[in-house]
């Protein structure tokens, strides 16, 4: 399932804690599909504007980032 990968690589960069914290909960059936086949792309992308922050981010602060990564 594409969110378990996405929520899987988010772990792994250390960007989402293992509960998930609701994060990926916002993202659009639609957006799921425009995921889909490109998890790995997504992250990385996610872990890009993450780090440009230049701070610690909560499960809210994150879910920004998650979206305008996936749009």
């Amino acid at each position: 399932m594409t969110s378990d990968q996405l929520g899987a690589e988010l772990v792994e960069l250390g960007l989402m804690s293992p509960a998930g914290d609701g994060i990926l909960a916002a993202l659009s059936g639609r957006a799921w599909r425009e995921v889909q086949g490109r998890v790995h792309d997504v992250a990385a992308k996610i872990a890009d504007r993450a780090a440009m922050l230049e701070t610690s981010l909560d499960a809210e602060q994150l879910c920004g980032p998650v979206l305008q990564a996936v749009e």
